[in-house]
């Protein structure tokens, strides 16, 4: 039975403060728990963010792929086909075609496209809003051979032009609420406009917004706020409604979770974790609930921060700390036969590997043990090698750019698959990218 402790008394203990052994998990890593007598866990099925996938526990086969010949003018020099975003069952994707890309949307079940034609934007945008009404920002170098003049377009179920607006020099779009978060040309404004071109607010910053940050694109849409990161290693959580900055921070990273976001500081002398918890109702708070100094977030796509300190090189083991930002609740990884690196968050698991390389899988939100791995046999058993895809029950599944794989609990190798390309993950569903075809691999 875990022992707990209060979020006070764990505050005053970090920042990773080694202590005394206090509870065991037979003879796995020791986990201290701080934790209330209910733990909320992130949503079921319904939920396919932070790194949880549908159902993949055993080998998954193609649902659809969908190639080149189904893509009017697509011509392979200008990057993949990619699922840019979705709107339920329908799929919002580009690929490269002439100067800059076509759009179209396609069924999620069968991959087919559901336009007559697909729009070619030439340098410019499209996305979704909350409420699945699609604008694109057209920017064709020769508007002349057919396609739409230079401007914002929205554009209905069939691919066709409802109305328009001026493109204001509209390059990158994002859909906040019932609205459209334009980027500009050169990435140094954003502003909020209504469907019909109408200005709620806009703002400049001192650098361009990151062409793409954690698969975010560089833009974030929060419930409540809006998150920018800029080329310069900047980032700023934006009030939806007015465009201000919510927090700031140079040298920094910011990353959301189901409940809660983290601010890692890369500054040298002052590196440290800051969490801020989000209100049921989605609202990230403006001040810390907890600051954690000389630590950094573990890499990977999960649902809650995992973090390690950052003087590691100094200790005879790995210490590692899993929060929830919006209770404060927490529990710790404290053994002396923990490693001091490789721990992987991923989905709703954390995998922490053993000095001799052996392996422990514990439950991302409450700390319960999962299962214990042997030392891997061979150099594609190891988990070592694969970053993280997300995770399918208490199975890991990830890949290392040329092979994906899952990872049972017990490290036994569930399947594997040569990829052949890239893997993305869209609404929990694998998708892989390879030369110029699209496949959705079908769950099971």
């Amino acid at each position: 039975m875990p022992i707990r402790s209060s979020a006070a008394e764990f505050r005053r203990r970090l920042p990773f403060g080694i202590g005394t052994v206090v509870g065991m998990l037979s003879v796995v890593l020791v986990v201290i728990v701080g934790a209330v007598l209910a733990i909320d866990r992130p949503a079921g099925n319904a939920d396919h963010g932070f790194g949880q996938l549908r159902s993949y526990r055993a080998a998954p086969e193609d649902a659809w792929t969908l190639t080149d010949a189904d893509l009017p003018g697509y011509l392979d020099t200008g990057g993949p086909i990619r699922v840019e975003e979705a709107d339920d069952d329908i799929w919002l994707i580009s690929y490269p075609i002439g100067l800059g890309r076509a759009f179209t949307t396609i069924s999620r079940s069968t991959g087919r496209p559901l336009w007559q034609r697909p729009l070619d934007v030439g340098l410019g945008d499209c996305a979704f809003t909350t409420s699945g009404r699609l604008g694109c920002a057209v920017r064709l170098a020769n508007p002349a051979d057919g396609g739409l003049d230079e401007g914002f377009y929205l554009i209905d179920d069939a691919g066709n032009v409802t109305e328009s607006a001026p493109r204001n020099d509209t390059a990158r779009v994002a859909g906040v609420g019932s609205n459209f978060l334009r980027i500009n040309d050169t990435g140094f404004r954003v502003t909020l406009s209504t469907p019909a071109g109408r200005t709620l607010w806009s703002r400049s910053f001192a650098a361009a917004v990151a062409a793409d940050v954690n698969g975010t694109g560089g833009v974030e849409v929060t419930d409540h706020a809006v998150i920018v990161a800029t080329v310069d290693g900047s980032y700023y959580l934006i009030n939806r409604t007015d465009g201000t900055d919510t927090l700031a921070c140079t040298s920094c990273t910011m990353r959301t979770y189901p409940t809660g976001l983290a601010v890692e500081y890369h500054q040298a002398d002052a590196r440290r974790v800051e969490i801020y918890p989000i209100s049921t109702a989605g609202r990230i708070a403006g001040t810390p609930s907890t600051t954690i100094a000389n630590a950094h977030l573990l890499r990977g796509s999960s649902v809650r921060p995992a973090l390690t300190a950052d003087n590691a090189v100094l200790a005879d083991h790995g210490t590692y700390v899993v929060i929830d930002p919006r209770s404060g609740d927490s529990w710790k990884v404290d053994d002396p036969e923990a490693s001091k690196a490789g721990a992987r968050p991923c989905g709703t698991l954390l995998s922490v590997p053993r000095i001799d390389r052996s392996r422990v899988t514990l439950d991302l939100v409450d700390g319960s043990r999962i299962g214990e791995a042997p030392v891997p046999a061979h150099h594609e058993a190891n988990i070592d090698n694969y970053g993280c895809v997300g995770s399918s029950g208490s199975t890991l599944i990830g890949s290392n750019g040329s092979r994906i794989a899952a990872f049972a609990a017990d490290g036994g190798v569930v399947w594997q698959q040569n990829l052949g390309g890239s893997i993305s993950v869209v609404d929990g569903f694998l998708v892989a990218a390879r030369g110029t075809t699209l496949s959705v691999l079908r769950p099971n």
